[in-house]
């Protein structure tokens, strides 16, 4: 659905354009800001957006460092089975 998405706003990457509308709207600058650096495809950084997201839902948080591990774990996971490379790994 988010390359669905992507595609029809004509958008390939994270850009500037998005980072300063998604830091006028959610005060989510930094991490775009470092997707855009790494030329993380926007459909990568909205399905990882999406299951962080309910992650949380279902109980998941990252308050405590054992608590983050956890959780970045089960995140890089399902988002291999989608086919989305591990978003906490530098692509430059």
């Amino acid at each position: 659905m988010a390359r669905l998405v992507a595609e029809q706003l004509g958008l390939r990457y994270v850009d500037e354009e998005i980072v300063s509308a998604a830091a006028q709207r959610a005060g989510a600058a930094p991490e775009l800001v470092a997707d855009a650096e790494q030329r993380k495809p926007l459909a990568d950084h909205l399905q990882h957006l999406v299951v962080h997201g309910v992650l949380h839902l279902l109980g998941f948080d990252h308050q405590r460092a054992d608590n983050a591990v956890a959780m970045e774990a089960r995140e890089v996971e399902i988002l291999a089975n989608l086919g989305v490379p591990d978003p906490y790994r530098a692509t430059i």
